[in-house]
């Protein structure tokens, strides 16, 4: 079974009576219970907010919020960009969830980071925090791509990195009050001017590991990643890996790289060759410069670029990590 409400139900009872059972939308029902999955979507279908006088957690009903941004956008509940089930009766809920309710939040962005902060789930006139703190809490976020834990909507989500931890608190909001996922760090993360590949390792949770491994096969060894700046061994945010371009100055074509580095724990070199393969690259012709800084992932990296002149002969510009 798999049903949509769109419209004013308000004094209908939806019943999800199996497992598979689905239901979403940005409508409104009067109770809502039984132990299939509930998820609110809105008309396109993106985020929305659905709402119900109550639901009956009873029979073990679960829950699945998607979030894009900080803040729901209570004008539009069939585009609210955060998921929303609100429940406007008194007693929102029947009884209290229990480990039997399962509570999915899925966090749609690219970077997350300690403080980062989602609004959306449970929208309620109370503080709803007595009612579901014994609820099975899942926390998902979009990542890179890379590495894929869970698929919903056609997408797919990774489980949070080791050093992150999420926390379900209620914020006062809109008249009511509304669920938020807080993002926190369980480790002291390393100064980006002493972390050393082996702390960054251990801060996330992996231990020692190989420079030369590949845990996600990007193709992106576990050095180069922690040279670019990446959170954890064996993944990467797209936005810290290098990019190539041409420009042209002056008559001259060149050849440019742009990338983010490290300081220190790791030295990063561009290198340029006429062909790829594995012998004769050099430094000879490269200028490189520090063109500013970005802080990622607690750490403070350089952005950097490198250029090349390209008279005529094709030539290839690649980035050379090497441990101190």
């Amino acid at each position: 079974m798999t049903a949509r409400v769109l419209g004013n139900y308000s004094q209908a009872v939806l019943q999800l009576n199996a497992t598979n059972a689905r239901a979403s939308g940005c409508g409104s029902l009067r109770l809502i219970q039984g132990n299939g999955l509930l998820s609110p979507r809105g008309i396109i279908p993106d985020q929305g907010i659905l709402t119900s006088g109550q639901v009956d957690p009873s029979s073990g009903i679960s829950f699945v919020f998607e979030c894009t941004t900080n803040v729901p956008d209570w004008t539009t509940p069939a585009d609210s960009k955060n998921d929303v089930l609100a429940l406007t009766n008194a007693t929102p809920f029947t009884t209290a969830l229990t480990p039997s309710n399962r509570v999915q939040v899925l966090l749609a962005v690219a970077e997350v980071a300690a403080a980062d902060t989602f609004q959306g789930g449970f929208f309620t006139t109370q503080n709803p925090l007595p009612q579901i703190q014994n609820a099975t809490l899942e926390v998902y976020w979009l990542g890179d791509g890379s590495i894929t834990n869970i698929a919903f909507g056609g997408q797919g989500y990774r489980s949070l990195d080791t050093h992150l931890t999420a926390q379900i608190t209620a914020v006062a909001t809109n008249g009511g009050y509304v669920t938020m996922i807080s993002i926190s760090s369980n480790s002291v993360m390393p100064s980006p001017y002493d972390a050393t590949f082996d702390s960054w390792a251990t801060a996330a949770g992996q231990g020692s590991i190989s420079m030369t491994s590949d845990a996600d096969g990007n193709g992106l060894t576990a050095l180069l990643e922690y040279a670019y700046g990446a959170a954890v061994p064996g993944s990467i945010s797209r936005t810290l890996l290098p990019a190539n371009s041409t420009t042209n100055s002056g008559g001259t074509n060149y050849l440019v790289l742009n990338y983010f580095a490290r300081t220190s724990g790791v030295t990063v070199m561009p290198e340029v060759n006429t062909t790829l393969a594995t012998n004769g690259w050099g430094t000879n012709g490269i200028s490189s410069t520090v063109v500013g800084t970005v802080t990622t992932n607690n750490t403070t990296l350089q952005q950097r670029r490198a250029t090349v002149p390209v008279d005529g002969t094709r030539k290839f510009l690649r980035l050379k990590a090497t441990s101190p």
